[in-house]
């Protein structure tokens, strides 16, 4: 080892371009190199070394024996010479032969992983799919590399017998589609639906050891039928008896009221969603599952029943309007319904009532149907003799909560709506005059929200008459008055459209001196 420079030599004059410090060598270097990392890397020869090299740059001061002991200020001295040493070659044999040299990496754009980083690799290839066998364990979604694999394994396991596994299989596929928007595969899918739609209608009737039925596997077989049914593109390659099947099975399921609860929740839902063909929702099958569902609270009770209700009817008015005429019993439930005072099973059964009353209207059938069932008489006698007084005197009841108020000018809207077949009837219904006490409370009400309503339902009673020559004078002066006694009381924002409603309909493009002369009579 070179000895370090004197103190005098530390700071020699610098060239005007100062070379970089060449790397520091002593023993502790030398030895820790040749300890720890000597396998890796290839000593350089001596010959390649400078045999004459001049003094190295000196340590620092602080490494020097004439800096004394007490010195606070570290000083480094730089030498006028260079020394470069060629950076050593990588092996990778350990042994310290060169056998290639690291090349440089090229772009990342250019580059691919040898490994997917989305998914984890399970050493098991796409084609071993094709030979699982029925005892084989439903693997996870992720763990396969397509949907096609996916199908073909979750066909494997509700093929076979274990009830477990089967459970799984429906989970897993209707799992599968409810997370994506649309289907992965639905060339796979529609290759399948034969086997999946047999699978289906077999483990509706599973039967378990002791006689009873699986309501289990029953119950995850409809989940997997319910969201085929979300997408009518996969709805659309059932095989053609299908559908009839699943039909028929719910009405006898419905009629027999032996099942549990669950089943029959899952059914009904089904029937909610299907739209299936007129062919098959033939008006025989409609009345058939009408006649059930009137019935069903007899056999199964709850929330959730009456909100499936519902959802049929409201489906059936949609898919089959002409066979909701035909059979009628569902308009007692619907007028039930709307008065009761879960939230749930109310605002469902108004919506339902408005929609209905608007599109069956004017349907003579319909209307009779109402007007007759508003004059049956009851047995509790507390609020009158007739449906029509029991129902107008619960209406009485609700105005008087505020927090449910404001649905009392809807179903009140329901009524009118549903009689106005002829609108020269519907002035001379018997039972008028006491709905009409209704809605005059709404317009007397306190709470705003229960004002608006009452405005909503003046515009559906309006709509209802439909004035003209025809309409009695004191009819015409009556569709004005409540509109008229809002306008003096300065609640003229939330009659404006009241009055516009009624203008539009007593002022027609084609309309007569004598219902001009009417108008200006209002």
């Amino acid at each position: 080892m070179v000895e370090p420079a004197s103190v005098s030599t530390l700071l020699p004059p610098l060239p005007a371009a100062r070379p970089p410090t060449p790397p520091r060598e002593s023993s502790h270097s030398e030895s820790k190199t040749t300890g720890l990392i000597g396998r890796f890397f290839q000593k350089e020869p001596p010959s390649r070394r400078s045999s004459n090299t001049p003094n190295p740059t000196p340590e620092s001061s602080a490494e020097s024996p004439n800096q004394t002991a007490g010195a606070s200020r570290k000083k480094v001295g730089f030498a006028d010479w260079t020394d470069y040493n060629e950076p050593p070659e990588v092996s990778f044999d350990g042994k310290g032969q060169i056998k290639h040299t690291v090349q440089p990496l090229p772009p990342s754009a250019g580059r691919k992983p040898s490994k997917s980083i989305l998914k984890v690799s399970n050493g098991i290839h796409e084609d071993d799919y094709s030979n699982l066998g029925s005892n084989t364990k439903l693997l996870p979604p992720h763990h396969h590399a397509t949907f096609a694999t996916m199908l073909e394994s979750i066909v494997q396991q509700l093929a076979g017998k274990d009830r477990s596994s089967k459970q799984d299989a429906y989970l897993m596929l209707s799992g599968s589609l409810k997370a994506s928007d649309n289907v992965p595969d639905m060339k796979a899918l529609k290759e399948k639906m034969p086997l999946l739609c047999q699978f289906i209608w077999r483990d509706l009737s599973e039967k378990l050891e002791n006689g009873n039925t699986d309501s289990t596997l029953v119950t995850k077989a409809l989940v997997l039928l319910s969201s085929f049914l979300q997408k009518p593109v996969i709805a659309d390659t059932f095989p053609a008896e299908f559908p009839m099947h699943i039909v028929d099975h719910t009405i006898k399921t419905l009629e027999e009221g032996s099942a549990s609860k669950d089943i029959v929740k899952h059914l009904m839902f089904v029937m909610a969603q299907q739209n299936f063909s007129p062919k098959i929702m033939n008006q025989e099958r409609t009345g058939r599952l009408i006649t059930a569902l009137y019935g069903i609270e007899n056999h199964v009770k709850g929330k959730s029943i009456i909100m499936g209700r519902l959802d049929i009817y409201r489906t059936l008015l949609r898919q089959s309007k002409p066979h909701m005429l035909f059979n009628t019993l569902w308009v007692k439930d619907l007028f039930t319904d709307m008065l009761s005072s879960l939230r749930e099973i109310r605002t469902p059964a108004i919506l339902f009532g408005l929609e209905a009353s608007f599109l069956l209207g004017r349907e003579g059938i319909i209307s009779r149907v109402v007007s007759s069932l508003f004059k049956i008489e009851q047995e509790d006698q507390s609020y009158g003799a007739t449906f029509a007084d029991y129902y107008a005197g619960r209406l009485r009841e609700i105005v008087k909560n505020k927090d449910v108020s404001p649905t009392v000018p809807q179903i009140w809207s329901v009524i009118i709506l549903f009689l106005r077949h002829k609108p020269q009837l519907l002035e001379q219904w018997p039972f008028l005059k006491p709905f009409l006490g209704v809605v005059q409370l709404c317009f007397n009400s306190s709470d705003s929200a229960t004002k608006t309503e009452a405005n909503y339902a003046w515009n559906r009673f309006i709509f209802a008459i439909l004035p003209n020559e025809k309409t009695a004078l004191s009819m015409r002066t009556f569709l004005s008055q409540p509109l008229v006694g809002q306008l003096k009381r300065n609640s003229r924002k939330a009659t404006l459209s009241s009055v516009c409603y009624l203008l539009y309909y007593a002022l027609r493009p084609n309309s007569t001196p004598a219902q001009l002369d009417m108008l200006s009579r209002l």
